[in-house]
């Protein structure tokens, strides 16, 4: 191994160096992400906030910075030991960095719209069928259930009526407004 690293210059010795430093950092980044530690407070934050923003894409943040420098140094080091000129192998590694850096803000971008709040838009049901799953009492005179197709999926709501009689299980509705913030307010479809 010495005889390795004293055989080689100066620029490949800090190639070798950098690269193993940054790879290092973006492997503990990416087990830090996998383990659910999103950087929120720590250093992704920069990375979030402050980033050149080109084409919807943030590509100066802390992520896409560190794959450049990582693949930008490792790709520059083997086509310098492949006897390559060191202008061109820079040039290169250059090159190949900013893919890396493209890669990495393109990945961040496609995780960041799987994000969701996780809370049901209750509004999203008013003007759509359902149908009563539960008596729902004449009058708002009490809670019933109906379910109803909301936001993909089948959904079991509470459900109110102010018609003057109640709504028997099977009962085809029309969500028409709400009652409260969770309480769908529904008619009878044939009325």
């Amino acid at each position: 191994m010495s005889d390795w690293w004293n055989e080689i210059s100066i620029y490949d010795k800090s190639l070798f160096v950098i690269g193993s430093i940054f790879t290092v950092f973006m492997f503990v980044n990416l087990v830090l992400l996998f383990l659910g530690n999103d950087g929120d407070g720590n250093i992704d934050e920069i990375s979030h906030d402050s980033g050149v923003e080109i084409f919807g894409l943030k590509l100066l943040t802390v992520r896409s910075m560190a794959a450049f420098v990582s693949v930008g140094a490792w790709s520059t080091y083997i086509f310098n030991m492949a006897d390559i000129q060191p202008v061109i192998s820079t040039l290169i590694g250059m090159a190949l960095g900013l893919c890396a850096s493209l890669a990495v803000a393109i990945m961040m971008n496609a995780m960041s719209k799987l994000q969701s709040s996780g809370n049901l838009n209750y509004k999203s049901t008013v003007g759509k069928n359902a149908e009563v799953y539960l008596t729902i009492p004449a009058n708002r005179r009490g809670i019933g259930k109906v379910s109803v197709y909301m936001e993909d999926r089948f959904l079991e709501c509470e459900a109110v009526t102010s018609s003057d009689l109640e709504l028997k299980t099977g009962t085809q509705v029309k969500v028409i407004g709400l009652y409260g913030e969770n309480i769908l307010n529904v008619e009878n479809l044939l009325e």
